[in-house]
């Protein structure tokens, strides 16, 4: 979240102890390669939001690992959480996914890198709809 509040668009994501933000692990098979879904609560964009509910897949392995579960994927390929966890939030402000590879929004994640820093066009995409 830091980092997407430091991207120089006018908005903010800030704590909220009674809000009902999350981040969910549930082994959802290959989930048609999916390695995690954003929930925003409202679902419209130009509102207030309000709640944030991440679902992690922990059918494929995560960098850092889950420290009650093993993965299930047996490719041997690693995801780093940081990166999807950007990309999730990313939606969670209403931004699509890139064309640009470098960009935190572009799919699909790729397996056995490093967390990615907010690319140019994910601060261009953002400051674009929070001028």
């Amino acid at each position: 979240m830091d980092e997407w509040n430091q991207a120089g668009a006018n908005f903010d994501f800030v704590e909220d102890e009674d809000a009902g933000n999350g981040v969910h692990c549930y082994d959802m098979g290959t989930w048609s390669d999916r390695l995690g879904l954003a929930f925003v609560y409202p679902g419209q964009a130009n509102t207030t939001l309000y709640e944030v509910q991440i679902v992690v897949n922990s059918y494929w392995t995560w960098d850092p690992a889950h420290p009650k579960r093993s993965a299930r994927d047996a490719s041997g390929d690693v995801y780093n959480l940081e990166t999807l966890m950007k990309h999730e939030l990313g939606h969670a402000l209403w931004l699509g996914h890139s064309q640009d590879s470098q960009s935190i929004m572009y799919l699909p994640i790729a397996p056995n890198g490093s967390a990615r820093n907010l690319s140019d066009d994910d601060e261009d995409g953002i400051k674009f709809l929070y001028p």
